[in-house]
């Protein structure tokens, strides 16, 4: 972990909150989530070579299939505009992750409750 890892993340969390996102980022700051103002979706974002890494979260429907099929999925090609995080946080998991498994999308809720303690998230407010 290093101060640019911590820039890069900072940099994209204002990004996103500056376009109407709610943003979470994890106490280590080299890491963390966004989502819509309902919280139906979210996208997971990290610090990953100087570069951002996004990822797809979900839970299968019946969880002992859980272990076939993990609990999301790393998303390529995701464009660093309004468009390209709506579409992001719109995206469906490929057949390859869920191999035709039926799946949730973590909602807000969901990943907080799942992840809040041991990240630490804060929202991001200006």
């Amino acid at each position: 972990m290093t101060i640019y890892d911590k820039q890069i993340i900072g940099d994209l969390a204002s990004q996103l909150h500056d376009f109407g996102f709610r943003v979470f980022l994890a106490e280590k700051g080299t890491y963390g989530f966004y989502t819509n103002k309902e919280g139906s979706r979210v996208v997971s974002f990290e610090s990953d070579l100087g570069n951002v890494s996004f990822g797809g979260n979900y839970r299968p429907l019946n969880l002992h299939e859980g272990r076939l099929v993990g609990t999301g999925w790393r998303m390529e090609n995701v464009s660093h505009d309004k468009a390209g995080f709506v579409g992001a946080l719109n995206r469906n998991a490929p057949v390859w992750a869920t191999q035709g498994i039926k799946v949730k999308y973590e909602t807000l809720d969901d990943h907080l409750k799942l992840y809040g303690r041991s990240s630490n998230y804060t929202e991001l407010t200006k």
